[in-house]
């Protein structure tokens, strides 16, 4: 692998709200160092403290003074003050180096007692995979759209480019699949990936299973017990827990909640809406992109069937169209998820008759 012309410190990438690897500059190599403070602090303090005790040790031998009870003590103390000195040297010298290339990325790790170092072919990773992640901090929780170069070993997965959800991402999409040359992969439930054209990675998931592009996931148990539903010829209705149900027509998707919890707008920002339980909040069937199953961060790390839609927004500059994400379902199950969300893409994409013969059959 060629030597390295751009060096990135990814140390603030983990709190920044966006980044994105200089593909432009390739190779380059991504640089992660521990904090300098912590790491001088914890010398110091152990360095002291070993100090005092050699200190000690030379003054009970100057006068002589040694007895039992004291070398104990000194080696307890000494034992004690060297993992902190260790520990500190070994933060000094810690760094991890991912060096991305056009045909092969490269791993190296360094600390204090040991050195590794592992190289991939850029073939040996499935593609550039989009997925939403969250992130949790002081100042709350955050949902961000990453890209990242799929690998079988999910230690070897390198994140190139990170953003707040519902920003365009397309762009950036494009120009790493081209200069890594591997495909578009979207992550939409758990073994469900979707494969995109390049051309098309603006076109909503429930386009692309309406034209049968996309091959449809396979949810092989039945529905779930703390679901019930109602069929009929003009509406679906799902009644997901006791204040909470939704009403699927041929014209699209009302979100009833006696409680309206949370909800994401296109700012990635989080908001609380109440919404009384007589009335719901209707969207329409062409402004529905995608459904997809994730973690929901309100509900302890429990599985989630999360709604995308496409927002217009009155800007001085004109109107433009955001992408919007809904949490309509959370549930300990992951199978009841999975079958919640095969449901809605199917009466989406395909119309409620679609999606009341699956559930029947």
């Amino acid at each position: 692998m060629n030597p390295p012309a751009a060096v990135v410190n990814t140390f603030w990438w983990r709190v920044n709200s966006g980044f994105a690897v200089p593909l432009e500059a390739l190779p380059v190599a991504l640089v992660e160092k521990p904090s300098r403070i912590l790491a001088g602090l914890l010398v110091f303090f152990g360095g002291s403290l070993v100090a005092i005790c050699n200190g000690s040790v030379f003054v009970l031998l100057r006068e002589e003074a040694v007895r039992l009870g004291a070398i104990l003590g000194l080696g307890t103390f000494l034992l004690l003050s060297m993992p902190i000195l260790l520990t500190g040297l070994n933060l000094f010298v810690k760094r991890s180096v991912i060096t991305l290339d056009e045909n092969a990325v490269s791993w190296e790790t360094r600390t204090l007692f040991r050195r590794t170092a592992h190289e991939e072919p850029i073939e040996a990773f499935a593609g550039v995979v989009f997925r939403t992640v969250v992130s949790r901090d002081d100042d709350g929780t955050h949902i961000f759209d990453v890209l990242e170069l799929a690998h079988a070993d999910p230690k070897r997965v390198v994140r190139v480019f990170k953003a707040p959800a519902g920003k365009p991402v397309s762009g950036q999409w494009t120009a790493c699949c081209r200069r890594f040359a591997l495909p578009a992969i979207e992550d939409i439930a758990p073994k469900f990936r979707v494969t995109r054209d390049l051309v098309a990675l603006d076109t909503p998931l429930v386009e692309l299973l309406r034209a049968d592009r996309v091959t449809w996931p396979s949810v092989s148990y039945a529905r779930p017990a703390t679901i019930s539903l109602q069929v009929n010829p003009l509406e679906l209705r799902l009644q997901l827990s006791e204040d909470h149900h939704v009403v699927l027509t041929d014209r699209g998707l009302t979100d009833v909640s006696a409680r309206r919890s949370r909800r994401v707008g296109a700012a990635a920002k989080w908001k609380g809406i109440e919404v009384p339980g007589d009335a719901g909040l209707f969207y329409a069937r062409e402004d529905i992109e995608a459904f997809t199953v994730e973690e929901d961060p309100w509900a302890k790390r429990k599985p989630g069937v999360v709604m995308t839609v496409r927002e217009r927004i009155e800007a001085d500059t004109g109107q433009r169209i955001e992408r919007r994400r809904i949490y309509l379902h959370s549930d300990r199950s992951q199978e009841t998820c999975l079958w919640l969300h095969a449901v809605l893409l199917r009466a989406v994409a395909h119309g409620i008759d679609e999606a009341g013969a699956a559930i029947q059959g």
